[in-house]
């Protein structure tokens, strides 16, 4: 029983853990190349590699039905090893028991009982053979419900928001990307005022977005403090923190439905008046609230998803504004009358936006210049032109462009 329940179950758990790992890292490839090839059918295509992506799924495909293999006989071995055991115990109790008999050691018939005691024992040795795979679903599953308990427990001693617009303040923060060596923010420091409108300008790969995925809170900072409205940012309520946030991305998901199901996603309670008001706002007013929209939003154009993202926000009205170049697909008399509007509405809100156009920042609080991951400038429209730096230089660009 010793060898049949605890020895052999435990060395095939042993063994299962490693099948496993490589059965999970397996199907993930697989899935992610799966993935891969449907959303990049279309461009495959194009450039004449579909053949070759097939073959690559295909190679997956079957690295993971080996590793299924593996696991299948992997799991028949532990049943014919442990049935194995169970028949050498019992051979050795019926051929020591003949010895006895033979000797007149033991009465002929205590040797048919114990021959049944063992075979009896052993009706507990079929469970114990498919323990190992059962065993190491459940130790995984256990794994991850006891990381969402962790993240309740430690839930509960976070921190709520105040209402209104609050302000951030950054202190020599720094972050890294895993598996990257260069840092994507390094040792920025800097305030942003309740109630005022920042720009955050600065080349692709500056580290605009990655400050704004600082600031909700997504990216753990490697160093530095953050605090908001005066408490430390990582110390905040996420779900809190999002709720007092109109957050508009570079890429925003849209559901399959309407125009109405999509925007009642800011608010439910939202009436038909308000979402037409907030499409009208965004210079979507030709659109009804019953217009389809296809997955992922498949039949809107960029300036038009774009437009219903920010019309989304402005339906859920909260005194922080988080905007990841949110006009980047629309014309710039568009774009602008779309910031008039918000500025409009959210008089005493806080904005922050990121953004690579560098018209109409005139209005803006404070110009934020980053490079390289820092820092470079601050101030007003005004202060950093004067200082003739770095944003003096992309506005020199810009007009010698578009002259």
């Amino acid at each position: 029983m010793v060898l049949t329940i605890i020895v052999v179950p435990a060395i095939f758990a042993w063994r299962q853990r490693k099948i496993d790992s490589a059965a999970r890292t397996s199907r993930a490839a697989l899935s992610s190349e799966a993935a891969e090839f449907l959303f990049g059918f279309r461009d495959l295509k194009i450039y004449q590699q579909l053949e070759s992506k097939e073959q690559q799924l295909t190679a997956f495909s079957d690295d993971y039905a080996e590793q299924q293999r593996k696991a299948g006989l992997e799991e028949n071995l532990s049943q014919s090893v442990n049935g194995f055991v169970a028949l050498l115990v019992s051979f050795f109790v019926l051929g020591l028991g003949t010895y006895f008999v033979a000797t007149d050691q033991l009465d002929g018939l205590y040797l048919a009982m114990l021959v049944m005691i063992s075979l009896a024992v052993f009706e507990n040795v079929p469970p114990m053979a498919v323990f190992p795979a059962y065993f190491e679903d459940n130790r995984k599953a256990a794994v991850r419900l006891e990381n969402v308990v962790a993240q309740e427990r430690n839930s509960e001693k976070l921190l709520e928001l105040p209402g209104g617009p609050l302000d951030f303040k950054l202190d020599k923060v720094a972050y890294t990307y895993p598996n990257e060596e260069r840092p994507a923010l390094n040792q920025v420091s800097l305030t942003i005022k309740e109630g005022t409108k920042t720009a955050i300008v600065g080349p692709s790969g500056s580290g605009k977005s990655t400050l704004l995925q600082v600031l909700l809170n997504i990216a753990d900072v490697d160093a530095g403090d953050i605090t908001i409205g005066g408490k430390p940012l990582q110390n905040v309520r996420q779900e809190n923190l999002w709720n007092a946030m109109n957050v508009v991305l570079q890429e925003n998901h849209f559901f399959f439905g309407t125009i109405r199901s999509n925007l009642l996603i800011a608010n439910e309670e939202a009436p038909e008046e308000a979402m037409q008001e907030a499409l009208n706002k965004v210079q979507l007013g030709q659109f009804s609230l019953d217009t389809k929209v296809s997955e992922k939003g498949a039949n809107l154009s960029g300036g038009e998803k774009q437009r219903l993202a920010i019309a989304r926000a402005l339906l859920k009205s909260k005194p922080i504004w988080l905007l990841d170049e949110p006009v980047s697909s629309v014309d710039s008399v568009t774009a602008q009358a779309i910031y008039k509007e918000l500025f409009a509405n959210g008089e005493k809100n806080t904005f922050i936006i990121i953004s690579h156009d560098l018209s109409g920042l005139e209005e803006m609080d404070q110009i934020i210049v980053m490079e390289q991951g820092r820092v470079i400038e601050t101030g007003t429209y005004e202060e950093v032109m004067k200082r003739q730096g770095y944003f003096y230089q992309l506005k020199q660009v810009e007009k010698s462009i578009f002259a």
